[in-house]
């Protein structure tokens, strides 16, 4: 992961982020339009195109995942959209990143409006992992304005925000869409054993607790010997298959690279924050609180946070260097 992330960042060096920013909405744009065409699909017809495209042999979850066909015909009848992506929080994901840089690095009119569109789809994805994403934004994006007016004028857009927030969600909950949303935050807080949240958050730390004391601080790298493991867990009951290795992202550094690992990749975050810009911020810890709930262990989802981040430390730098020089 390291290697690939060092070769990305060798490529972006001199990457104009103004570019890659156009290209990024271009994508994500493109994404949200499909979103609501299957969303208007669905509620007219009752089923949906969807967008995964099975013109390649591709497996979703990896080398041991469901076939992509399989999973189309699923997604067609499915709750939720997911524009194309597998399921609807990866979708989520995905925007996320693009969410803080219209609002805390472009910052201009048109950003707030495309902001605000994203914001919108986040919300109409119900996912557990948009609720998450936004309330870590919603933080940043106060301070952001604390930075930006002066205390009367703050506390007055704070008010506001917060008079705007209280009707919108109030009004959002007594729709069925709220009400779903409502109910999958609730699944992924519960802590009951076979729930979603036992399984997204606590499952894998019963696993770690049972591995030997020097796998413990170095880990397991070999999903032979993790299997292994898993059936001697006090949880190996909740596995669906001997395929199923469905950790949250701590939890897999935690049984792949041990504590040692884990203390290592935090330093690297640590690196990352340091002399970042509120967005490069905002980002890493949008992707810290997500690795808590959601399996991102050596993805492209990784990938893309991490360079983010990067590249906005990276710019912050410039601006301070030309303060300097000034």
């Amino acid at each position: 992961m390291m290697v690939v992330l060092g070769f990305f960042l060798f490529c972006l060096r001199n990457a104009d982020i103004k570019l890659f920013l156009r290209c990024y909405r271009i994508i994500a744009f493109t994404c949200i339009i499909f979103f609501f065409f299957q969303e208007l699909m669905y509620y007219t017809i009752g089923y949906r195109f969807s967008g995964i495209l099975t013109v390649f042999p591709l497996t979703l979850g990896g080398v041991d995942g469901i076939d992509a066909s399989v999973w189309e015909m699923a997604r067609m009848s499915a709750d939720r959209s997911s524009s194309f992506f597998s399921e609807p929080a990866h979708f989520v994901q995905f925007l996320l990143p693009l969410l803080i840089l219209e609002f805390l690095f472009v910052s201009k009119k048109k950003a707030y409006l495309r902001g605000s569109v994203i914001a919108i789809t986040l919300l109409a994805l119900q996912s557990g992992n948009a609720l998450i994403g936004l309330a870590v934004f919603s933080v940043f994006f106060l301070c952001f304005l604390y930075s930006k007016f002066n205390h009367a004028i703050f506390l007055g857009s704070l008010l506001l925000i917060l008079a705007l927030g209280i009707f919108a969600t109030s009004a959002m909950l007594n729709t069925e869409q709220g009400e779903k949303l409502l109910e999958r935050q609730e699944q992924l807080n519960s802590d009951q054993i076979g729930s979603s949240g036992f399984l997204r958050i606590w499952r894998g730390y019963f696993v770690y607790s049972s591995l030997s004391l020097k796998e413990q601080i170095l880990g397991v790298n070999n999903k032979e010997v993790l299997k292994k493991r898993i059936k001697k867990s006090s949880v190996n009951w909740s596995f669906k298959d001997e395929n199923d290795l469905y950790f949250n992202t701590v939890q897999s550094f935690l049984l792949y690279t041990g504590v040692v690992g884990l203390f290592l990749f935090l330093l690297f975050i640590i690196w990352i924050w340091k002399e970042n810009n509120l967005a490069g911020r905002c980002i890493l810890i949008t992707f810290c609180a997500l690795c808590c709930i959601a399996s991102l262990f050596f993805t492209h989802t990784m990938l893309l946070y991490l360079i983010l981040s990067i590249l906005m430390k990276r710019e912050n730098v410039k601006c301070e260097m030309i303060r300097i020089k000034i």
